[in-house]
């Protein structure tokens, strides 16, 4: 009964998985100047990453200080999706198989 479920949490957890780390490369290679910032495709890419993964890593941000420059936001963001994914297979999966 909870595969349904647990199917739409885990296919939306694995496409915002993506867009995170499209979004990170896009911006690694606008920092190490591989790309145009002026592409309308690159422009796009940050625009609508941005929207959706900006407001996400603004709380973490608040309390992990970067070391040496280095953003590890969205690594704890990609680490609490991962964890949000397994405590939802525990609980809509477990009950399903016994």
């Amino acid at each position: 009964m909870g595969y349904p479920i647990y199917w739409l949490i885990h296919n939306v957890i694995f496409f915002y998985q993506i867009v995170i780390f499209i979004y990170l490369i896009t911006r690694i290679l606008i920092q190490f100047e591989v790309v145009n910032s002026y592409n309308q495709l690159v422009q796009f890419i940050l625009r609508f990453g941005a929207a959706l993964v900006e407001p996400a890593l603004a709380p973490i941000r608040r309390f992990l200080p970067s070391f040496n420059g280095i953003d590890l936001s969205p690594l704890v963001l990609l680490l609490g999706l991962g964890f949000i994914d397994l405590v939802a297979a525990q609980l809509l999966l477990s009950p399903a198989l016994n």
